[in-house]
């Protein structure tokens, strides 16, 4: 068993049932062999109210950590902060989340994304303006992530379907999400110039940050 002491540092995967995982196997031995000073253990919660407060608490732990990240450049200090806060965690999980858990892991997984969207077009927009003060009071109310979910919750709560006419498009066009998206951030990345994201420290901060310190 390995020592844990002051300067340790504690990483884990939190769920219910995890007991099964070969992620602490895997770390501990990949941190024996390269002598990082670290354990990786597992967090069985006891209910899914307790992995709610734990999902929660892990939000918070990425809002904290993003105020390591110090540039100079405020804006290139606005998006680091972001993309340690905010996880690629939107609708491209869901088809995921279908094919291995069935109906209920896309209401859990909907409902998370509906919270993710409110805050993300709320504090998110905070974020990348800089303070408060430079962010509409209309903005926070009224954004794309406000207004999908005020038009997808009726539906949501009172079971109301679409008549098929306009079912059927809408549900190829959300099939569309994933790809259409991927082609997006690939013609972005394809004009993009990498050396002055590599050359950046904050740039590899934050991935510590968002990637292996809290990869929630």
């Amino acid at each position: 068993m390995k020592e844990i002491g002051a300067s340790t540092a504690l990483y884990g995967l939190i769920g219910q049932p995890v007991g099964h995982s070969l992620s602490p196997q895997i770390h501990n031995t990949l941190a024996e062999y390269t002598g990082m000073d670290l354990c990786y253990t597992v967090f069985d919660v006891e209910s899914r109210e307790r992995l709610g407060d734990a999902v929660r608490g892990a939000h918070a732990l990425s809002i904290l950590a993003s105020f390591c990240i110090r540039q100079k450049d405020k804006r290139r200090e606005s998006v680091l902060r972001f993309a340690v806060i905010f996880s690629n965690a939107g609708f491209m999980g869901i088809p995921l989340e279908y094919a291995l858990l069935g109906n209920d892991g896309v209401f859990y997984g909907a409902v998370y994304v509906a919270t993710f969207n409110l805050v993300c077009w709320s504090y998110g927009l905070v974020v990348m303006a800089g303070s408060l003060k430079d962010v509409r009071a209309r903005t926070l109310f009224i954004n794309p992530g406000s207004i999908g979910i005020a038009c997808g919750l009726p539906f949501f709560l009172f079971s109301r379907h679409l008549p098929p006419v306009l079912d059927e498009p809408l549900r190829m066009i959300s099939d569309l999400n994933t790809p259409v998206a991927m082609i997006v951030i690939g013609w972005y990345l394809a004009a993009a110039s990498f050396r002055p994201a590599l050359a950046c420290r904050g740039t590899y901060l934050a991935g510590l940050l968002r990637l292996v310190a809290i990869p929630s």
